[in-house]
């Protein structure tokens, strides 16, 4: 690969489809991307380098990390540790081709507001910007791209940016500026999960506890059968089910006491969500693009679109979330 890059002047893009072409796959049995070509072509460990501690690694909430890089001083170089499969002057080669200036690209470096807030409706693809002829800014899915990897796979037309982003936060401003849209939506999902909560809890709890004698039956005819008079499967068979149904009216139950839990916590958000939407609309006039990108993600806006239409979520709270739809 790095011969490739070094001798046949061609970039990390044409490595991964000359790559992909030829039949070769990544040690996962993936196709090659880009990306991992250029991290592979910059790695030292294929002439003998390693590094210790170059990264931090944080656990966030839901299974994510956050990666940071450790000051220079902090990490450790380690020679000879990897056995080199490369020469350094390849590798250096490599290296100085990369740092060429490359032909000035066809698309300018604009900012695009709904960037990582945006998919395709069509697909469900990232919708991304995209600049013609250095000029026309706009939204295209992901998708309607080939890369070294896969084809296009989606037909969805470019959405103008300069319009879709005015009516994004069009939308998102109202709500903001009217926060009785995201309460009447908490109210009704509070009322939606409401009803007669306490007969229901009653009568849950009375059959997890006729589900729970049950299974002491069925345990204690099996401790009790020492001359092996009862089959070992069928008792199996019968005490598997009442398992299985004790474990549904438990999770039912724990649904509605949540249910009540947040019913009662519902008045302290609702008084909440108008504090918030209160001190937010007075500074949505003077919001530059990174405090509107920034507002956009303490909302958790999430924006499906095609072309001719779109659909904004706002989720102001783990509890809350309103929609609201319109034509681009």
């Amino acid at each position: 690969m790095l011969s490739l890059l070094a001798l046949g002047g061609i970039n990390d893009f044409q490595i991964a489809q000359k790559l992909n072409e030829m039949g070769f796959r990544t040690k996962r049995g993936a196709k090659w991307e880009h990306r991992t070509v250029s991290r592979m072509l910059a790695n030292e460990s294929y002439v003998g380098v390693d590094y210790y501690g170059r990264y931090r690694w944080r656990r966030l909430e839901g299974n994510r990390r956050e990666v940071t890089p450790r000051p220079e001083e902090e990490v450790i170089r380690i020679e000879g540790f990897t056995p080199p499969i490369i020469s350094r002057a390849v590798f250096d080669s490599v290296q100085e081709r990369k740092c060429e200036p490359r032909p000035r690209a066809t698309t300018s470096k604009k900012a695009y507001l709904l960037t990582s807030f945006s998919r395709c409706m069509a697909c469900g693809s990232p919708i991304v910007g995209a600049c013609l002829n250095r000029r026309w800014r706009y939204n295209r899915c992901r998708a309607t791209v080939p890369t070294a990897s896969r084809p296009a796979t989606c037909k969805e037309r470019y959405i103008p940016a300069d319009e879709y982003e005015e009516a994004v936060w069009g939308l998102v401003s109202e709500v903001v500026r009217d926060p009785s849209v995201i309460v009447s939506e908490l109210q009704s999902r509070f009322e939606s999960g409401s009803g007669n909560t306490a007969a229901e809890k009653a009568r849950l709890k009375r059959e997890i506890q006729e589900l729970g004698r049950e299974q002491a039956r069925l345990l204690g005819l099996r401790q009790k059968d020492e001359e092996d008079l009862i089959d070992e499967e069928i008792l199996l068979s019968q005490l598997a089910p009442v398992k299985v149904l004790s474990n549904e009216k438990r999770r039912a139950l724990a649904v509605l006491e949540e249910q009540e839990r947040g019913r009662d916590d519902a008045a302290l958000i609702e008084r909440r969500i108008v504090e918030v939407c209160e001190k937010v609309s007075s500074k949505l006039a003077t919001l530059d693009f990174d405090g509107k990108r920034e507002l956009l993600g303490a909302f958790r806006v999430k924006v499906h679109a095609t072309r001719d239409e779109f659909r904004v979520v706002l989720e102001v709270s783990p509890k809350v979330t309103t929609i609201a739809q319109t034509s681009a």
